[in-house]
């Protein structure tokens, strides 16, 4: 977890059967992540605009 309970959002891909990870770079609120449905919970234009991206 980033400084004041930020987190980065990190996507995992695979090729060639070889393992990536890569930082998206926004910092997003921790407590607003929905592990579930793998989206930020809120309707500010900040968090539409994240979950929009990782759509």
């Amino acid at each position: 977890m980033a400084t004041n309970d930020q987190c980065l959002i990190y996507v995992r891909m695979t090729i060639n059967k070889k393992r990536l990870n890569i930082s998206l770079k926004p910092k997003v609120p921790g407590d607003l992540w929905n592990s579930k449905t793998r989206r930020l919970n809120g309707n500010s234009s900040k968090f539409k605009d994240i979950n929009d991206f990782l759509d």
